[in-house]
C-alpha cells in the first residue's frame, strides 16, 4: 500500500520536494474533500496514483464554548442536535480546565490538543472565547484542522477586559488574584488572574489558513464587530455573516445550525 508520508524523490518522480515529508502535505490533504466528506491524499492525486480506501480521513467535529459557559448551553445543545439529525457526532469538550477558576485560553488548546490527537482532521465551531481558541488553534495545527466556524470571535479579549473592568478593576484583580465572574450556571465564581496574564500570547489576529466562516451580531455590546471585520479583511479563506442579534445570538440559533451544516457540508 502506498505510504506518502514516508515517500521520497525516488518513490514518486516529479513531485516539488516540499511536498515530501512536511507538514504541509498533511495540512493540504486535509482540503481535498470528496462528495462522502473525506479527505485524500494529495501526493497521491498529483502522482496520478489510485488512492487506496485506507487514506480516505473521515472528518470529526467539535463545539468549542466560550467564557463563563460549557458543554451544556444552548447553542453547543442546539448544535450538537442538529448535527446528531444529520448522523454526525459533535464533539463538545469542557473548556474550563481544571475547573472555572482556572481557565486559561492556554488550558483550552490544551483540551483541545488532546481531543484532536487521534483521528481524522477536523472541523470547529467556537463561541467567543471558544473561537478565539479554535482560531489559534487552527493556525497552531494546521495539519489537524479542516475548516474553522466561528461565532462572535472574542479577538482582543485582553482588550475587552481592559475595557469592561478598567484600570482599578485590573489592579484589584492583579492585586488578589482573582475576580469574581458569572459562571455557567449565572452565579458569581473567581476566576486567577493567570487567565489575563495568558492573553498575552493572543493579544494579535491569528493568521488564517483554513477556509473560516464568522458569524456575528451587529448588536454585540461585549465583542465589537469591528473585530471580526478586521479579521476577515486579513484573508480571503474568511467570510463574515453579520446578523442582527447580541452576542449570545440566542434568537439566532437555528440560523447558525443551518450555517454550520451548510459551511461544513459543501465542496
Amino acid at each position: 500500500m502506498l505510504d506518502p508520508y514516508s515517500m521520497n524523490q525516488a518513490n514518486v518522480q516529479g513531485l516539488p520536494k516540499h511536498f515530501v515529508n512536511t507538514r504541509l502535505n498533511r495540512e493540504f490533504s486535509f482540503h481535498l474533500r470528496d462528495r462522502r466528506g473525506t479527505v485524500e491524499d494529495p501526493l497521491a492525486l498529483l502522482a496520478g496514483l489510485r488512492v487506496s480506501p485506507t487514506w480516505r480521513c473521515p472528518l470529526n467535529y467539535a463545539y468549542l464554548h466560550g467564557f463563563a459557559s460549557g458543554p451544556k448551553a444552548t447553542k453547543a445543545l442546539a448544535l450538537a442536535e442538529a448535527f446528531a439529525q444529520r448522523d454526525i457526532r459533535l464533539h463538545v469538550p469542557d473548556l474550563n480546565a481544571p475547573d472555572f477558576a482556572h481557565l486559561t485560553v492556554s488550558r483550552s488548546m490544551a483540551v483541545v490538543e488532546r481531543l484532536t490527537r487521534d483521528g481524522g482532521p477536523w472541523n470547529l465551531i467556537g463561541s467567543s472565547m471558544g473561537a478565539l481558541t479554535a482560531a489559534f488553534f487552527a493556525a497552531r495545527h494546521p495539519e489537524r484542522v479542516h475548516r474553522v466556524l466561528l461565532l462572535c470571535p472574542a479577538f482582543h479579549l485582553d482588550k475587552l477586559f481592559h475595557e469592561s473592568l478598567g484600570p482599578e478593576g485590573l489592579l484589584q484583580w492583579e492585586a488578589t488574584g482573582a475576580h469574581e465572574f458569572l459562571d455557567a450556571t449565572g452565579n458569581p465564581a473567581p476566576v486567577n488572574w493567570e487567565l489575563f496574564t495568558d492573553l498575552s500570547g493572543y493579544a494579535s489576529l491569528p493568521p488564517v489558513l483554513h477556509q473560516t466562516h464568522v458569524i456575528h451580531g451587529t448588536l454585540d455590546s461585549s465583542v465589537p464587530i469591528a473585530f471580526s471585520r478586521r479579521f476577515a479583511d486579513t484573508s480571503d479563506l474568511v467570510t463574515l455573516q453579520e446578523i442582527e442579534d447580541d452576542h449570545r445570538m440566542i434568537g439566532s440559533t437555528q440560523l447558525v445550525c443551518e450555517a454550520a451544516l451548510n459551511f461544513f457540508t459543501k465542496v
